[in-house]
């Protein structure tokens, strides 16, 4: 059963089927322009929870709009249906509306699935449409760090940021796509695809080299060298004599192998 009523703006709830809203400021825009004109064409469709508060099952964008512009009151049509159907219909309705940035709709997914609302992939991939492969794809997205997440599919493509979640440090994540904003129309997939594979090299042969450098160390003073993030610690006990140990290494070679890592630590 569902009725058209005028609601109250403070009555609704925007996140209780969606966790988290991430809205393109120019579709924003464009929405607070046309209500600010027409006022609400379309009504919002909510799921009444209790008389004084109804979940938006869809319509998140136009009852943000609707707040920016100042409006008390909406057009909603009200249903009223269990917690499960009122997640599977906001799924749907926003599916078919294309009504997701690419990173809400991962989380979306991921929530469905924590939820138990769909026991596995497969069934959520039936419901939308979509090859369970696509699926994970969608997931993989919320590997990013979450200011790349707030980029995806406005300033960088999805097929972009993909590439992108293969490098697992989010400072590294946020480092690439910075230098894709600031010259956008010299990066292509393809390239962003070689900036990773480059960094993902780089970091293989730093790690060896590092892996060697300690090894090199320690077999010189037989003494443990922790290293954690390009960064060594050498542990030396009272009884250690310090100079002898800082003799027993080849600090020039050190140096040399040092330098040569933190080279390549700033390609």
């Amino acid at each position: 059963m569902s009725n058209i009523e005028t609601l109250s703006i403070f009555k609704l709830d925007p996140e209780v089927y969606r966790s988290r809203l991430i809205i393109d400021p120019t579709t924003l825009q464009s929405l607070i322009k046309s209500i600010s004109s027409k006022g609400i064409v379309s009504p919002i469709i909510v799921n009444k929870i209790s008389p004084d508060k109804f979940g938006i099952i869809a319509g998140i964008r136009r009852y943000t709009a609707a707040k920016e512009v100042g409006l008390k009151e909406v057009l909603c049509l009200v249903k009223e249906i269990d917690l499960n159907q009122a997640y599977l219909e906001s799924l749907i309705e926003n599916e078919e509306r294309q009504d997701y940035m690419p990173c809400e709709r991962a989380q979306i997914y991921k929530d469905m699935i924590d939820k138990k609302i769909f026991g596995s992939y497969k069934e959520l991939a039936e419901t939308v449409n979509k090859t369970q492969a696509r699926v994970s794809q969608i997931i993989k997205l919320l590997d990013l760090d979450e200011k790349v997440q707030k980029v995806v599919g406005a300033d960088i493509s999805e097929t972009m940021a993909l590439e992108i979640t293969r490098i697992e440090d989010h400072e590294d994540q946020v480092k690439l796509v910075n230098k894709i904003l600031k010259d956008p129309s010299s990066f292509t997939v393809r390239k962003v695809k070689a900036q990773v594979d480059k960094k993902l090299g780089l970091d293989e042969k730093k790690a060896k080299e590092i892996t060697n450098l300690k090894k090199d160390i320690t077999d010189k003073i037989s003494l443990k060298v922790w290293e954690e993030k390009y960064q060594m610690t050498i542990t030396v006990s009272k009884g250690d004599k310090f100079d002898k140990i800082m003799e027993t290494l080849d600090k020039k070679e050190i140096e040399r192998n040092v330098k040569t890592i933190r080279e390549e630590l700033a390609l």
